[in-house]
């Protein structure tokens, strides 16, 4: 196993590894080659903006609901490319969500945006060359 990880490592974009906030190697793990890898991380990059401001727009209308469904959904899809930072911060919004404490939310929203910004800022070069 080890001979055909280094395998996928080198697949990947040179700096890849270096990213502070992914652990590239369980996102490997969980996707299973260098190519879903890499299409799991483009995937969750180009709908990251989109995540952010349905975020936003369903704590404005305290629509709980939505922002619980929505924090579930970059719970998993995190997890998936080894985001395990914002995976976890997501994971408890999507429990303050559902217990619908929307000044929490609000403050701890505020947190995750921060951070899911600077993966997004981390991880554009990748596709911004």
């Amino acid at each position: 196993m080890a001979a055909g990880f280094t395998d996928y490592l080198s697949k990947l974009p040179p700096g890849l590894l270096n990213a502070k906030m992914i652990d590239v190697h369980k996102g490997l793990s969980y996707c299973g080659d260098a190519e879903d890898y890499l299409s799991a991380i483009e995937t969750f990059y180009t709908s990251m903006e989109k995540k952010a401001d349905a975020l936003t727009s369903a704590l404005e209308k305290e629509d709980t609901d939505t922002f619980t469904l929505t924090v579930h959904s970059l719970k998993s899809t995190a997890g998936a490319i080894g985001a395990l930072e914002i995976s976890d911060m997501a994971k408890a919004l999507e429990q303050t969500g559902k217990e619908k404490d929307m000044e929490t939310l609000r403050n701890d929203t505020k947190v995750f945006i921060k951070a899911f910004n600077e993966l997004r800022e981390e991880i554009s070069w990748i596709f911004n060359k």
